[in-house]
């Protein structure tokens, strides 16, 4: 029976005086989660974590780490990034891949940096029997980023815990691979299967002292490998592949076939494997030195569980920090746009400021910043891109705002040419016109006016003036004064109507006119309009009605035109 808890709230889980603590760190395949298998029967977090499982019996402590690395766990975060996530990188689109995949790479390096701190065994799982020569990297920013906190994690423990801690860490830890499928041919040849796991051990090894990961004193590396134990398990059973679909169907295949899978009873497992390491930590310790230093004896220290317990509090609290180092090694996508954009936005500013007057409006500041977004658009490059475009944005406004010009519309809807100021100052949009006085015999130039008073009483004023138009006569108009405050002109009933019925009328006429350019009556057979008058019925607009004359009871009759005209 094991207790599983997390790293973040760890309870008393166990008395006693002796434990070893095993790490589990990889990746995982997508429809089977669980890379601690066969040690682990299940993954009960959902979430980013260091999940604690505690095996009483055997005195073992698991930590198994949670990350991004875990395909599911990828899937689900790649999912939910939108415009609404957040990033601790400023001026990035934090809904860009490669700012998260920054970000996520530097949680799963504290968290496996906090394993390799805690543990005295750590394995690497791999879905696949080729080692990923991306983990030098991850390692690599580890080593920097425990030399950086080392100096703080001590003090820290010493405070507290020095008798366990006194070294910093309980050892150097074991790093042991464990590629999850074998290559098919080799799964029932176990002599063959062995054979590749030696060749897998050379290569690692020189990979890793290559890359100086490991070093001949292993105090000073952030892990050891084993100089005269096997480090590499290449699991030939499909052992944990209950999610996988086809394994399943393989498997039935073969029981209703009758010839069952492939075993290799001769083979150890992968617990057996690491039982070897287990029963060596329990008794003697690890002594991983080698060439001249193999002599003298490394540290290796078996905690209690409380000891353990309060040593993880203050190195989780520690390694939950923010760290340049880790963001400088691992974030190189968004570093380069960081360092591009810085190079670029400069250039982009130095292009708007280029020939600029000293005041200019805001649609030459339009044309210029278009310009400006041209260059960066051009030459930035990576998530931070559009952080450089609002920066620039910024720039240039700040930049308008010293030199704006007022564009106050005139009337006539000039803008105003002087920089910006406040009413104190007058407007002037330097355009000017010439009109007359109210006689008509003076012309004066005058300025585009602003307001009505200006444009009317101020102008003629000044123009009669010049003129001596004041001297004449004027007669004064009568002018409607409202004798309410509240009014408005009046409209006329039906007027709508009647304006429209005007409007065919004279439709017709102009149709009638296109078809008899001669005049009226030029064509025979055609017929008056009825409200046109006949040649001499027009008469003299001040002549009186008679008395008798009315309209009452006369019918108008189309006259029909013969084409003869009166004398």
């Amino acid at each position: 029976m094991t207790t599983v808890f997390s790293i973040k709230d760890i309870p008393e889980f166990s008395q006693k005086e002796k434990i070893v603590v095993v790490g589990i760190i990889g990746k995982s395949p997508f429809r089977y989660p669980n890379k601690t298998s066969p040690l682990l029967s299940s993954v009960q977090f959902k979430e980013n974590d260091i999940e604690c499982h505690w095996d009483e019996r055997r005195s073992i402590l698991y930590l198994h780490a949670v990350t991004y690395f875990d395909t599911a766990r990828l899937a689900a975060l790649a999912a939910d990034l939108n415009e609404e996530s957040q990033s601790t990188v400023k001026d990035a689109d934090a809904a860009h891949w490669l700012v998260a995949s920054g970000e996520l790479a530097i949680d799963a390096c504290r968290a496996m940096a906090l394993i390799f701190h805690l543990c005295h065994i750590v394995i690497l799982s791999l879905p696949t029997p080729v080692f990923d020569l991306g983990y030098l990297q991850l390692f690599k920013a580890i080593d920097a980023y425990r030399t950086e906190v080392s100096a703080q994690i001590t003090s820290a423990l010493h405070q507290s815990w020095a008798a366990a801690w006194q070294h910093g860490r309980l050892c150097c830890p074991r790093l042991l691979f464990h590629f999850k499928r074998a290559p098919t041919p080799l799964r029932a040849d176990p002599a063959g299967l062995k054979r590749l796991e030696h060749a897998v051990e050379d290569q690692i090894y020189f990979i890793l002292r290559k890359s100086r990961l490991i070093t001949n004193v292993c105090a000073k590396s952030l892990f050891a490998i084993p100089k005269n134990e096997e480090f590499v398990y290449i699991s030939a059973e499909e052992v944990g592949s209950a999610r996988d679909t086809s394994s399943l169907l393989r498997g039935l295949v073969q029981m209703c076939s009758g010839s069952g899978a492939p075993t290799s009873s001769d083979r150890p497992s992968f617990r057996h494997f690491l039982q070897g390491h287990l029963n060596l930590a329990f008794g003697e310790g690890f002594d991983d030195n080698v060439g001249k230093y193999a002599m003298s004896t490394s540290y290796f220290e078996l905690p209690s569980a409380s000891c353990w317990r309060g040593a993880a509090r203050v190195l989780h609290r520690q390694y939950s920090q923010q760290s340049t180092v880790l963001f400088d090694a691992l974030a190189t996508d968004v570093r380069f746009s960081q360092a591009r954009c810085a190079k670029v936005l400069p250039i982009a500013q130095a292009s708007y400021a280029e020939g600029l007057p000293p005041h200019y409006s805001s649609q030459h500041h339009a044309h210029k910043l278009v310009v400006a977004l041209g260059v960066v658009e051009a030459m930035a490059r990576g998530p931070l891109a559009g952080g450089a475009r609002t920066r620039l944005r910024a720039a240039c406004d700040t930049i308008r705002r010293a030199r704006e010009l007022c564009e106050e519309p005139s009337l006539t809807h000039h803008p105003c040419i002087h920089p910006k100021h406040d009413s104190s100052k007058e407007h002037s949009s330097g355009v000017r016109y010439v009109s007359a006085c109210n006689c008509g015999r003076t012309r004066v130039s005058r300025d585009d006016p602003y307001c009505a008073r200006s444009a009317n009483f101020t102008f003629y004023t000044l123009a009669a003036e010049q003129c001596n138009c004041d001297t004449l006569q004027a007669i004064s108009f009568p002018v409607f004064q409202p004798s309410t405050p509240t009014f408005r002109a009046a409209s006329v009933k039906g007027a709508t109507v009647k304006t429209q019925e005007l409007s065919e009328v004279r439709q017709q006429l102009e149709v009638t006119e296109a078809e008899s350019p001669q005049g009226e009556g030029s064509q025979r057979g055609s017929w008056s309009p009825p409200d046109v008058l006949s040649p001499g019925s027009a008469r003299d607009e001040d002549e009186e009605d008679p008395e008798d004359s009315s309209d009452e009871g006369i019918e108008v009759v189309t006259v029909q035109d013969n084409g003869t005209t009166g004398t």
